[in-house]
């Protein structure tokens, strides 16, 4: 799911001369070499409370997916006319708006040409392996074309032998067979069921059985793959494929695909509530024949699997846990995060005194996640803006405080350490803070060292109910290692 949150802060503007509503033209029946096969992704990410009539948060990708295959195993990928956009407003998160409905969102160029990085892949009857980047590629951005990719795998083998096997056997369901496959969300059972259109297509439907997985990219504090143990959270997720194909094993064709997927996130504690995420992915062919793009070459620096590459979580974490900031050089930067704060905190200072709560609450989580990446020096930098504005709301600055407690990287706790034992918080509310840490997402002994500065600080000594606070949560974050 870091994924998810991921392209959220990424976007391209791509010139209005472009065009994102492609004619079909399709000339090529069958996927073959020396063809050229174009797709136009749509994406749609949307993130919201699991209530009704309450805002989401969506980000939404358009792509041109350029295919050519080179030889009988291996496929040349490229990205091509991508574009990004976010929205924040109330909507059923299952529908796909139109990209005119967002709001487009730029990167850098550096950003820009990363995704444009090539890559090349085995695809056999439908089943992709091997897939290799160059090492400039980064994991966000590999990532990205890994989830395009997980869409065109589709097992025509394993199809061709189930009904083999149905000729001889005559088994009751004869359009449904079950397989293991490696796809995004990790190495588990897939159930796939086929059935003949009137047209000369098949519609295929592929369905992740969570309950069975080897081994899954699995959320807990950060991504981790791990071998997997059953509980009750399988109901938490589901994913299902819907595929329009041409052809058989030896000479195939998907014509669209749409993916659907839904997470239901866990909250850190009980008295947060339950957070939905809906993904809904669509691929159509507009283009099959002749080849027309020049692809450049792929140096085949490393060699992935489709499962969910998580180094940018772990450096993300990492940062987290230590404030070393090579860390963050493994994570996307998200330029003047600094300007994108204080223009929340203008934003936040207007609202509560309008008194728009929900909009407040939706501005708080942005604020968090910028203060997730932020470096000592930008976190002085904000400091500023709320010593040279007099008009500041006290509220808000007391909100920033709760934004640094849940943030919880070394880097904000130091700061709350500091202006708590500068006596620049009050005793009741430091107590809070405080509190609030022992529910940090990351715990790590860097960050409970800050906290025993605030445990051993004259302010502690003098104030029972703080010092209380600040050892429990100190004992907490060390229970948490």
């Amino acid at each position: 799911m870091k994924l998810l949150v991921g392209i959220a802060l990424l976007g391209l503007a791509i010139a209005s001369s472009l065009v994102w509503d492609p004619k079909p033209h399709i000339t090529e029946e069958r996927y073959r070499v020396g063809s050229e096969y174009r797709y136009l992704f749509d994406g749609q990410v949307t993130t919201g409370l699991a209530l009704p009539d309450t805002q989401q948060s969506a980000t939404r990708i358009q792509a041109i997916v350029t295919l050519q295959p080179i030889d009988e195993r291996t496929t040349l990928f490229q990205l091509n006319q991508v574009r990004f956009g976010s929205i924040q407003e109330e909507f059923e998160p299952r529908e796909l708006l139109p990209f005119e409905r967002y709001q487009l969102v730029k990167i850098d160029e550096e950003h820009k040409n990363m995704l444009f990085m090539p890559i090349r892949f085995v695809y056999r009857h439908g089943m992709i392996s091997d897939i290799e980047f160059s090492e400039e590629d980064k994991p966000w951005s590999v990532n990205i074309k890994k989830a395009i990719l997980n869409m065109l795998q589709i097992n025509m083998m394993k199809r061709d032998e189930t009904m083999r096997r149905e000729r001889e056997e005559e088994p009751e369901n004869k359009n449904f067979f079950v397989t293991v496959e490696r796809t995004l969300e990790g190495e588990c059972e897939v159930e796939y069921t086929t059935n003949d259109m009137k047209t000369e297509f098949t519609q295929w439907t592929k369905s992740i059985n969570f309950k069975k997985c080897n081994v899954r990219p699995e959320v807990e504090y950060g991504i981790r793959p791990r071998e997997f143990k059953k509980t009750d959270n399988e109901k938490l997720f589901s994913t299902v494929f819907k595929y329009k194909v041409a052809g058989d094993k030896n000479e195939f064709l998907i014509h669209e695909v749409e993916l659907e997927s839904q997470y239901k996130l866990m909250p850190l504690s009980k008295k947060h509530e339950l957070i939905s995420s809906f993904v809904y992915n669509k691929m159509t062919l507009v283009y099959a024949g002749k080849p027309e793009t020049q692809i450049p070459s792929v140096r085949r620096d490393r060699k992935e699997t489709l499962i969910y590459n998580f180094d940018w979580e772990i450096a993300e974490e990492m940062f987290a846990m230590t404030g070393d900031e090579r860390y963050l050089h493994r994570i996307p930067e998200w330029k003047n995060k600094v300007e994108h704060i204080e223009k929340l905190l203008t934003l936040i200072n207007r609202h509560m005194e309008e008194k728009v709560e929900l909009e407040t609450t939706h501005m708080f989580a942005r604020l968090v996640k910028l203060l997730r990446l932020c470096r000592e020096h930008e976190l002085i930098k904000i400091q500023r803006f709320f010593e040279t504005r007099e008009n500041v709301n006290h509220k808000v600055l007391s909100l920033y405080y709760d934004a640094l407690a849940m943030a919880g990287t070394k880097v904000t706790v130091n700061e709350l350490a500091k202006k708590i034992t500068e006596e620049k918080i009050d005793t009741l509310k430091a107590a809070r803070l405080l509190k609030s840490l022992s529910e940090v997402r990351v715990p790590s002994e860097k960050i409970a060292e800050e906290v025993l500065r605030v445990c051993e600080s004259n302010v502690a000594e003098r104030t029972p109910y703080l010092k209380q606070s600040c050892w429990l949560t100190y004992g907490a974050i060390f229970n948490g290692l």
